[in-house]
């Protein structure tokens, strides 16, 4: 499942705790269920997204964005994606569990990019991605097939066709996404003093 968190700094504060391999303390983090996601929030905002495992806790992370020239959203941007699992987690000695997981952390991110796409009627995904294993991973992982891909000092550039052959890849029946909560910070009491 993933979360929103609507702050980019406490998205990335919390992504670099996991990354640290150290624990997150979940007396700060408040997670609220959403019933009904409206696509059309990520025309105003970007869409941070904390992904949680079942068993392993927050163990993925990605943007949504929208991609705009001065008149209208063009595409959907998926940045920053991440993958990490803490070093001392026993996922680590069973490959098939550790794939399993990847492989479900990137399908549900591009099924929830497809649904946005679709919802918002964008006719390409683009993923831009810091290094080139990263870029990799989305593919592998994610089952997509780039229509192009392109590799500049900075960045690794894949574009993906929304159209119904791409969706028919990660949908059985409804059109859904995996955005199940909201996240937020919570500061208790006595530490506000």
């Amino acid at each position: 499942m993933f979360c929103i968190i609507k702050d980019h700094k406490f998205h990335e504060s919390i992504w670099e705790i996991v990354a640290a391999d150290e624990l997150i303390n979940f007396d700060h983090l408040a997670l609220k269920s959403i019933e009904d996601f409206d696509a059309k929030t990520l025309l105003k905002n970007d869409l941070h997204l904390l992904f949680i495992g079942d068993e392993e806790g927050i163990c993925g992370k990605a943007t949504l964005s929208s991609i705009r020239t001065s008149k209208s959203c063009i595409a959907l941007g998926i940045t920053g994606v991440a993958f990490h699992l803490r070093e001392d987690s026993d996922i680590h000695e069973d490959i098939e569990r550790f794939e399993q997981l990847a492989k479900r952390f990137y399908q549900e991110l591009f099924k929830t990019a497809f649904w946005v796409s679709d919802k918002l009627s964008l006719k390409h995904i683009v993923t831009i991605s810091k290094h080139k294993d990263d870029h990799e991973d989305l593919a592998f992982f994610g089952k997509v097939k780039f229509s192009s891909e392109h590799e500049t000092l900075k960045d690794v550039v894949g574009v993906i066709s929304s159209d119904f052959t791409s969706l028919e890849k990660f949908y059985e029946g409804e059109l859904t996404h995996e955005i199940k909560a909201e996240a937020s910070f919570v500061l208790h009491e006595k530490e506000k003093k």
